[in-house]
């Protein structure tokens, strides 16, 4: 038998009697189609038993027939006497084992939970606004207080400069006075909410750094502030 392109399955129906070259002729077609053949055979007929083949001489034959393929199977004639079993053995050699069930996917492993990155610190707080010629810290004010002492507390190795700071109207003197009274308040309100006294300084600006130049109210309302700048460790 010459080699076939793809697997081969080759059926004899045989009782298994004086077959002398069935071995060997199976293990020549075996070495010559190597793994892309398959020997199955059927016994038909009765069998003899004799003391030299006490499982019957055609059976054991054909088992040796088999085995020389390397794989197949033997079966009897009334193993596929029945549509069942014809159907059962039509499957086993066209078909094949049917294949073994996937692997149990493996738990997932697990992965530690990455920390979230720290935000970079803010270089300065809420501003705080005041009205002319006063250093009283407004409701509005004293809120956002409340927000920028939270933020304090939350990162107690940071601390904080208030800057006071005034529109241009007034003289220069009076303004860096009031500047001054405007961050005293500022820092006062810090600690009274729970700051330690020695994480806030105090600095004025007077009329230095406004942040609008137009002289109308809009703007100067704008300049009359506390800035409230956050200081490195």
């Amino acid at each position: 038998m010459k080699p076939l392109a793809g697997k081969s399955a080759v059926i004899i129906f045989t009782d298994g009697w004086e077959m002398p070259k069935a071995v060997a002729s199976a293990e020549a077609m075996k070495a010559a189609m190597k793994d892309n053949v398959c020997i199955y055979a059927v016994q038909i007929g009765e069998d003899r038993a004799t003391p030299d083949f006490p499982r019957g001489e055609g059976r054991e034959l054909l088992e040796k027939v088999v085995k020389a393929g390397g794989c197949g199977s033997l079966v009897s004639a009334k193993d596929v006497e029945s549509a069942a079993g014809m159907a059962a053995f039509v499957e086993r050699v066209f078909l094949g084992p049917p294949p073994p069930p996937p692997p149990a996917a493996a738990a997932p492993a697990a992965v530690p939970p990455v920390a979230a990155p720290v935000p970079p610190a803010p270089e300065k707080l809420e501003a705080i606004y005041f009205d002319f010629d006063k250093y009283v810290i407004k409701p509005e004010g004293r809120e956002a207080m409340k927000r920028n002492a939270e933020w304090l507390q939350q990162n107690p190795d940071r601390k904080i400069v208030v800057e006071g700071n005034c529109d241009e109207r007034g003289t220069n003197e009076y303004n860096m006075a009031l500047g001054q009274r405007r961050a005293d308040a500022g820092a006062k309100y810090l600690v009274d909410l729970g700051i330690a006294r020695d994480r806030v300084s105090t600095v004025s600006y007077g009329e230095e750094k406004p942040i609008c130049t137009e002289p109308n109210e809009a703007c100067w309302s704008k300049n009359r502030r506390a800035d409230f700048t956050v200081s490195k460790p």
